[in-house]
């Protein structure tokens, strides 16, 4: 698994004050990290919390220590997050805690004691660590905005404030549909700002180049899953006003093919919605025609947290899934929670340090690496067999408490 070329990854984690996590400490590997362990060890609560650590998001946590420790080029970025009280109203400051964030460079603080947690993007920028983060998790998204929603907007010569700007103001659930809506915007911005004669036949042409985008999923999606394509639906509208002031577009959604029919979202098994969640949100597209745009977009590394891939899907289905991760893996970091052994299929010999045991203790989850003896029970079991037999047929989990 080619890794070693990803210029920043998050390395070292040290988690505390979330549910069961409590001074949980582990190492991640650049590329593909697969988290493994019974029910009710605390993977969920893991991932749960570096996500929001990823985002210095820790609104509603009262007593918190975050530490996420970053490999640029092989320098050290230490990200740091804590929570702190003001002593002279202890009891007016212990429910709403101040939330402190500070950068390190090569175990030196760059963060000013006067900009604490107010300018640590900024800091981190300036040490050279610029990411974005998906969380993939259980099911869907309940707002699948252009997948399973329709969206309709109005734009204005006159004024900004239409549909898409709000939409894109709120919380997205989805990298993907957050895209498509973002270039739809950028779109409404050209009419805004350019004084162009505006039809409808060349609206509708423009829509349908934005969603040419497509092309580069559409290929993955036959490779991976039990999509052949996907288009936009042929029947939205749009509408010019008489004045050119202003166009109106309605019902615009996708629509897929399988075995030969073309389907809307919501007539698609569950697990094939999850598969498309999967992949779209991973390979998510964040190109440009602007190329300055391209540039920067390509220096900014991708952190892909995924809870449990397998559900719903296939066992075949499920094999397609882990050999595109395995090979997304080669350009972003992916960790996974699972259940099922046949995840660690895609591990050869020299990967076993991508595999992560979580197991619950009377203290809260640990998590930890295959030791010694136990990566040599791995190696013996991939001559001779699959990986995914080690973990089915051994004592792999022996330290986990059930």
């Amino acid at each position: 698994m080619a890794t070693d070329t990803q210029p920043l990854y998050l390395e070292k984690v040290k988690l505390s004050g979330y549910k069961s996590i409590e001074n949980v400490e582990v190492d991640f590997m650049p590329g593909l990290n697969i988290i493994i362990g019974k029910n009710a060890a605390g993977k969920t609560n893991f991932l749960e919390f570096l996500n929001r650590s990823l985002e210095a998001d820790f609104k509603g946590l009262i007593s918190f220590d975050s530490n996420l420790g970053f490999n640029v080029s092989n320098n050290e970025v230490l990200m740091k997050s804590y929570s702190s009280y003001d002593k002279k109203d202890l009891a007016k400051d212990l429910f709403n805690p101040k939330t402190n964030t500070l950068v390190f460079l090569n175990n030196k603080q760059i963060t000013s004691e006067k900009n604490i947690n107010d300018n640590y993007i900024k800091d981190l920028q300036s040490a050279n660590v610029e990411f974005s983060k998906i969380f993939i998790q259980h099911g869907i998204p309940k707002k699948y905005f252009l997948v399973d929603t329709p969206i309709s907007f109005t734009a204005t010569k006159a004024s900004l404030n239409n549909e898409l700007l709000i939409m894109l103001q709120k919380p997205y659930e989805s990298q993907f549909a957050w895209n498509i809506s973002f270039a739809l915007f950028v779109f409404s911005l050209d009419f805004h700002n350019k004084a162009i004669p505006f039809n409808s036949e060349f609206i509708n042409n423009k829509i349908l180049e934005i969603f040419k985008r497509l092309e580069n999923l559409k290929e993955l999606l036959k490779l991976y899953s039990p999509i052949n394509d996907v288009r936009l639906n042929e029947n939205f509208n749009v509408f010019v006003s008489e004045d050119l002031q202003s166009y109106t577009v309605s019902n615009l959604f996708l629509e897929f093919n399988v075995s030969g029919s073309w389907l809307p979202f919501s007539s698609l098994s569950d697990g094939t919605k999850r598969i498309f969640y999967i992949l779209s949100e991973t390979y998510y597209f964040n190109t440009h025609e602007d190329t300055e745009t391209n540039e920067r977009n390509k220096s900014i590394y991708q952190i892909i947290l995924i809870e449990e891939p397998e559900l719903g899907v296939h066992p075949h289905q499920f094999k397609r899934i882990m050999d595109f991760l395995k090979e997304q893996s080669k350009t972003k970091q992916i960790i996974i929670s699972t259940h099922s052994p046949q995840a660690l299929n895609v591990l050869g010999k020299d990967d076993l340090n991508r595999i992560i045991i979580a197991y619950a203790t009377p203290d809260g989850t640990k998590l930890r690496h295959l030791d010694e003896q136990e990566i040599d029970k791995a190696k013996a079991y991939i001559d001779e067999v699959f990986l995914s037999d080690y973990w089915l047929y051994s004592d792999l989990e022996k330290d986990t408490i059930s």
